[in-house]
């Protein structure tokens, strides 16, 4: 960081003292230190980049960026201060500005070629960035750094092959290069092979990683492989190495739930605000938390004391730092407000309060919200009005599609029912084949049930799940490819989806809103659920996938058949209607039986009573 010390009212040893807390990774106190030399000299020049280096090495670039950019309007010529702005700006999206900025530069270092590339990744076509990338490494004689920094850029486009290709190639000429290990391993867990990025991984470890980001990935893959003790001891201690990375407190929060323990989840932001740990992430976070357990009371408290509407952070809290501003985005305040009048039984309030922010907040998410109460309060040309254009857009239209189901039936027209979703041609089985095993489909089904027993190590059902009464098992489960029966399973499902592709293309006059499939079948999430006596999963959707399954492997002997125990049913959502909707369709459980229907349409089951258990496996496909 060697950049020259200024004379300023901020003398030598203060400095050099906050500098070493930061050197040392103890962030949060450094954080601290430099407020307060901030406020002392809010234009010294070293104190403005040593603080906004550690707000971006943080993930906090909206605050690291006007303290950088004086430092850098100040010194422009300092390549210290060059980097750590052109950083800063790359993380806040604005390519064409640091290609202005390092046009003159990016042949002064490799730091600064690497710059030059994700400048360029931003604004070019892979063909034109690869051919960037091959000027660069030319000149800096097939730098690792560079090439590592190019698979990076690979992977951010989802060309994981090209990106795994360039770290091996960086691992042939050093083995020991644990960036080039450390990043493969989060490779290798995105193809679902989550027992290769542990050994990546702890191989980086031995040889003395030690990052924020390596603990979090540590306890990503522990977690996976529900290993859950080693994936809380990883998340925490990510957390202590970077205590603003929300990330981690999310996943270490989940995984306290799952284990019944939902005030420590709470307790995790709680703690990390009383200890002046402050963001808007983690202060929403808390607000979030509150409201899933029914504490409209406390959330509200929060938000009186950190935000006040449309002003910015309250003037009553004295212990926020005066450079981070928590009220950067309308969108996240207004959507807890109106969770808290909906929780509140205020359901047109709720919808008043986002529909307000309509015409200063463009978001996706905020319509979607709306269209769930205008539902609820029978405003359904609302749901007619805006929901079409989000079925085109792939972040928004599983939901979208369901809300007009919804208008559908509310509006008495049903049109749904004869096209987009006809259960009677979209929602197809498929039998398990006795060939799966030499002893038959029942004995295969069997001895997965007993294999998938012993994963259910959680005791409660995840946060923000459906499940009521039951467990689901975490990571991706079709990825335990040293599992045989879990390989022959996926291996049914996939060519069973084919075959409802198939079976789909055929169809004459395809409404748009139906998935568009390919053989090209990518498995989005794999997981087994075990429900035991009146246990069931609420209704809902399946907003990831574009198709979704479920494939029983075990059911209790005894069902009431005439109640649909156990039944899958569709077409009813998990929140009260205006008027009562029963369900339009349901299959009957089996086992050996897999059901296979677009993920848009609404669907759970019905509870059953028995002392034996349901277990089964779900998934979702997108094409």
């Amino acid at each position: 960081m060697g950049t020259k010390i200024q004379k300023s009212v901020v003398t030598m040893y203060d400095l050099q003292k906050t500098l070493s807390l930061h050197q040392e990774g103890k962030l949060d106190i450094a954080a601290k230190s430099y407020q307060a030399l901030l406020a002392k000299s809010p234009n010294d020049i070293n104190v403005n980049f040593l603080f906004g280096k550690l707000l971006n090495d943080t993930q906090q670039p909206k605050q690291a960026e006007a303290l950088l950019r004086k430092a850098y309007n100040a010194v422009s010529t300092n390549m210290g201060i060059l980097t750590e702005y052109a950083k800063c700006m790359l993380s806040l999206g604005k390519g064409e500005e640091v290609i202005g900025l390092l046009s003159n530069h990016c042949k002064t270092s490799v730091e600064l070629s690497k710059l030059f590339l994700k400048a360029q990744h931003l604004v070019c076509s892979t063909t034109e960035l690869t051919e960037h990338y091959h000027q660069q490494l030319s000149f800096w004689n097939d730098s690792s750094s560079l090439m590592i920094a190019m698979a990076q850029l690979y992977d951010d486009r989802g060309e994981l092959t090209a990106a795994c290709d360039i770290y091996l190639k960086v691992l042939n000429k050093d083995p020991n290069n644990i960036l080039a290990l450390h990043n493969l391993a989060t490779i290798k867990r995105r193809q679902e092979l989550p027992n290769d990025a542990l050994a990546l991984l702890e191989r980086a470890q031995t040889l003395g990683l030690d990052s924020f980001q390596l603990h979090h990935n540590l306890g990503n893959a522990f977690s996976d492989l529900n290993d859950i003790d080693s994936a809380i001891a990883a998340y925490s201690k990510a957390i202590s190495l970077n205590p603003f990375y929300i990330d981690s407190y999310k996943n270490l929060a989940a995984l306290y739930s799952e284990s019944g323990e939902i005030g420590s989840a709470i307790a995790l932001y709680e703690n990390a605000i009383s200890a002046n740990t402050i963001s808007k992430d983690i202060i929403l976070e808390l607000i979030r938390s509150y409201l899933r357990v029914g504490s409209s009371e406390k959330a509200k408290l929060l938000i009186s004391k950190y935000f006040s509407a449309r002003k910015g952070p309250s003037k009553d809290n004295v212990d926020l730092h005066d450079n981070v501003d928590l009220y950067d985005n309308d969108e996240d305040i207004a959507l807890v407000n109106a969770e808290i009048k909906y929780l509140e039984n205020d359901i047109a309030g709720a919808f008043d309060t986002l529909f307000d922010t309509l015409g200063d907040i463009k978001s996706d998410k905020v319509v979607l919200q709306c269209a769930k109460y205008a539902i609820q309060t029978n405003n359904t040309p609302f749901v007619r009005e805006y929901m079409p254009e989000l079925t085109n857009k792939k972040d928004s239209a599983v939901m979208a599609k369901a809300y007009l189901t919804l208008a559908e039936r509310l509006s008495g027209q049903n049109a749904h029912r004869q096209s987009y979703c006809h259960y009677e041609s979209l929602v197809k089985t498929y039998e398990l084949p006795d060939a799966i095993s030499l002893d038959g489909a029942a004995d295969f089904c069997n001895r997965l049930s007993t294999y998938l027993s012993s994963q259910h190590t959680a005791t409660s059902a995840p946060l923000q799940q459906t499940l009521n009464g039951g467990t689901q098992t975490r990571g991706n489960i079709f990825s335990q490819s040293d599992n045989e029966l879990i390989v022959c399973l996926k291996a049914f499902c996939e060519q069973s989806v084919k075959d409802y592709a198939s079976e789909i293309d055929r169809v004459a006059n395809l409404h748009p809103y139906l998935p568009a499939l390919s053989n090209d079948i990518k498995f989005v999430g794999a997981w087994s659920v075990n429900l035991s006596n009146k246990g069931y999963h609420n209704n809902h959707v399946h907003p990831e996938g574009d198709l979704s399954a479920v494939f029983y492997v075990d059911i209790p002997s005894h069902l009431n058949e005439s109640n649909e125990e156990g039944h899958l049913v569709f077409g009813k959502p998990n929140f009260e209607l205006p008027q009562y909707l029963t369900h339009e369709y349901s299959v009957m459980p089996k086992v050996g039986k897999l059901v296979i229907f677009p993920s848009y349409f609404w669907h759970g089951t019905i509870p059953f009573h028995s002392s034996e258990k349901r277990l089964t496996v779900a998934f979702d496909v997108s094409s």
